[in-house]
């Protein structure tokens, strides 16, 4: 066979090529072709069918072999032909060619975008790489919808040999809030995937607030009664503008309303807005929400109202001939009372009207003119004649934002620096100082839980100078009522009597006496101290000058449970005239009596569960006791002693008074009255003094002097 073997040579895969083989006979007798035949037969064919032909001796015959190959690389295969030869029956001829295609290879099966903010775009690379051992050529790529999806480059009639490779960028820019999808078609001269397709895939989103434009209000912007002013924006976004709000409340209040704006161009929006609060101040924000939910907001502002001609009309009148308590809720123009007040009440006239200011450094009042201006966070007293009806005046609401005000050790008098009441809990620093002392007109109010506007309040403040906080906020309605030491005494198992003193037009209620458990001998939570009065009024207090802790004038005095005896000391400073004491108490316990005593007429009072008595002021304090002892029998006679007996300054009585209605009298040798020591003394055991002094306090002359009980009587000797 010749040739004894054949390349065929490089032939694209899908393509054939044919070569002519022949068999010759060199022999002497006739060469018979048993068969012909491929090992394999898969990329090459015989043409020519010569099993059982005859080869005459010196002849050949030609056999056709075709090389298709239908695979790239190099491939090869054996032709066998049989016959009857009989030294070389088998002769095998070996074939091979090279088989040629390109391959095409994309980096990527399924491109998923992932999602995309709207108004913007995503690029990513898709890499065609050839595979095979011949060029590819790309004939075609293109997109089936083409509308959310584009490519950046077009490959048609691009070339990649084997081995490389080109890029093909493609863009995805999202039109909606929505999944997108299309197809990416790659066509090729790669017999075996002469079309690939890519799926697409991607998410429009928006997860960008929109696009604001807006001018806040200057500074200096003010709103007035009524009058509107106008907000305007311009707000874009690709998923667009689902609303636009005006947030506000005035000052104070803790939410705000929502006012949807009005569209009134193609990116603008705008509101107006009035109210008549002005004094209150207003603050806002804006937001705008977009078509995917997200949201911008501004910075908050504040805007401070302007008053103008009189301003802001006090709630009520002032009372007449009582005393008031009284502050500003906003900044005045013209702080002097000379401005806000005698335009109303007329020129400075004590007759008329006064008003006055605790001025802390100096510990006393100090009355108008030297009153020299009302401001916001502070408080002044005033009286006036007749019903007065009160007005600021021109001026601006007071900044929304922390107002402090500075306490100086003692008693301060202060306002709530708004128009809208403040809980005295929300106040920084008010665990500091004792809570707020109100006034009604006639009586202090302790322990106030809110402040409001107009109002002025009295604290007392126990440490050094501090600054306290006023937060913005209005108060809510107060959720716990407060609770009285006599309620407090039955509930804990404690004692305590209630003190009001009534005269010259005012009344002094919030005075407490009596024992608690977990009471001590100095300050502690049950004790008050007492708001200093003004000129006129009445003012029943303990002198505690002495204590260690918060030493002065008290309104209260609680001691500790348990002891078998006291005996409290109080004083009573009222103007001239007829004064009330009145009393009540949570009742003794079994065995117990009290008394309540005037040192400065000696008489002496039972101390009933309630009851009252009446004395004439002279202008000056009073002195009084309340005594709680053991009761026991009442004695059978009047007795009476003294002790020391001579004495220079001061002498202990012991008496027996075995029924009601008894006077201890001192009486000088002519029989002449010289004090009364007691009056009206129930049946019972007394311990009593004389200080020396007749009963107009003066000092008693030396000499012998008779002290009478009922029918008894005792010689003392003063020795000056």
């Amino acid at each position: 066979v010749s040739p004894e073997a054949s390349n065929f040579g490089e032939l694209p895969v899908g393509e054939h090529r044919d070569t002519v083989l022949w068999i010759y006979n060199r022999g002497k007798a006739e060469l018979k072709i048993v068969s012909t035949s491929l090992v394999y037969g898969t990329n090459f064919e015989l043409l020519d069918e010569l099993s059982g032909k005859v080869v005459a001796p010196g002849k050949s015959l030609s056999l056709t072999v075709r090389f298709i190959p239908k695979e790239a690389g190099e491939l090869s295969d054996t032709l066998i032909v049989v016959t009857n030869d009989p030294s070389r029956p088998e002769v095998r001829v070996v074939l091979s060619g090279v088989g040629l295609r390109p391959e095409i290879r994309l980096s990527q099966e399924a491109l998923n975008f992932g999602q995309v903010q709207l108004g913007t775009y995503r690029d990513t690379t898709l890499s065609i790489r050839n595979l095979g051992n011949e060029d590819l050529e790309i004939t075609q790529t293109f997109l089936i919808s083409g509308k959310a999806f584009e490519l950046l480059k077009d490959l048609t009639g691009t070339s990649v040999p084997s081995g490389e490779e080109v890029s093909l960028g493609i863009r995805f820019s999202p039109t909606g809030l929505e999944e997108a999808a299309d197809t990416l078609v790659v066509v090729s001269n790669d017999p075996e995937g002469p079309e690939v397709r890519v799926p697409l895939s991607g998410e429009g989103v928006d997860t960008v607030p929109p696009t604001v434009d807006y001018s806040p209000p200057p500074q200096d912007f003010r709103i007035t009664p009524g009058q509107s002013f106008e907000v305007r924006i311009s707000a874009r976004d690709p998923s667009g503008i689902d609303s636009a709000l005006f947030c506000w409340r005035l000052g104070g209040e803790r939410s705000f309303s929502l006012d949807n704006m009005d569209k009134v161009g193609e990116d603008t929006f705008m509101t107006t807005f009035s109210t008549s609060d002005v004094n209150r101040g207003l603050e806002f924000y804006l937001r705008v929400v977009d078509g995917a939910g997200n949201s911008w907001q501004s910075l908050s502002y504040t805007v401070r109202g302007k008053l103008t001609d009189e301003g802001v009309e006090r709630p009520s009148p002032t009372l007449a001939k009582r005393y008031q308590m009284i502050s500003l809720p906003i900044i005045p123009n013209d702080p002097s009372p000379r401005a806000i007040l005698e335009p109303i009440l007329g020129p400075y006239d004590k007759t008329r009207w006064r008003l006055f200011w605790w001025d802390p450094d100096e510990g006393r009042y100090v009355e108008y003119p030297k009153v020299e201006v009302l401001m916001p966070g502070l408080s002044y007293w005033l009286i006036t004649k007749e019903p007065q009806k009160l007005y600021t005046g021109p001026g601006e609401s007071v900044p929304l934002d922390t107002i402090s005000v500075r306490l100086k050790p003692g008693w301060n008098m202060i306002g709530c620096p708004f128009a809208f009441p403040v809980d005295w809990r929300e106040v920084e620093g008010h665990r500091k100082v004792r809570p707020p002392v109100g006034y009604d007109g006639t009586e202090f109010i302790y322990d106030q839980p809110v402040l409001r506007p107009w109002e002025g309040y009295a604290v007392y403040n126990p440490i050094g100078e501090l600054t306290i906080k006023f937060p913005p906020i209005e108060a809510e309605a107060p959720k716990l009522a407060l609770t009285s030491l006599l309620h407090m005494a039955e509930t804990s198992g404690g004692w305590a009597v209630q003190l009001v003193a009534d005269g010259g037009g005012s009344r002094d209620t919030y005075n407490f006496l009596g024992w608690m458990p977990d009471a001590s001998d100095t300050w502690d939570r049950y004790e008050r101290a007492e708001v200093p009065p003004l000129p006129g009024f009445v003012s029943l207090y303990f002198d505690h000058r002495n204590w260690p802790d918060v030493p002065g004038l008290h309104t209260t005095d609680v001691r500790p449970a348990g002891r078998g005896r006291y005996a409290w000391e109080f004083f009573v400073l009222a103007p001239t005239g007829k004064v009330c004491l009145s009393w009540r108490h949570t009742g003794l316990p079994e065995g117990l009596r009290g008394h309540i005593v005037d040192e400065g007429t000696g008489i002496w009072s039972e101390l009933k569960s309630s009851g009252e008595y009446t004395f004439c002021s002279d202008g000056s304090v009073r002195a009084f006791k309340l005594i709680v002892e053991p009761s026991g029998p009442a004695p059978e006679g009047y007795g009476l002693s003294a002790f020391p007996n001579p004495f220079n300054s001061s002498v202990s009585i012991v008496a027996q008074v075995p029924e009601l209605g008894s006077e201890l009298v001192v009486y000088d040798v002519k029989g002449r009255r010289v004090r009364t020591i007691a009056r009206s003394l129930p049946p019972g055991r007394y311990v009593l003094s004389w200080d020396g002094r007749d009963d107009l306090g003066r000092p008693a002359a030396s000499g012998v002097y008779i002290l009478r009980l009922g029918g008894v009587s005792c010689k003392l000797v003063l020795m000056r």
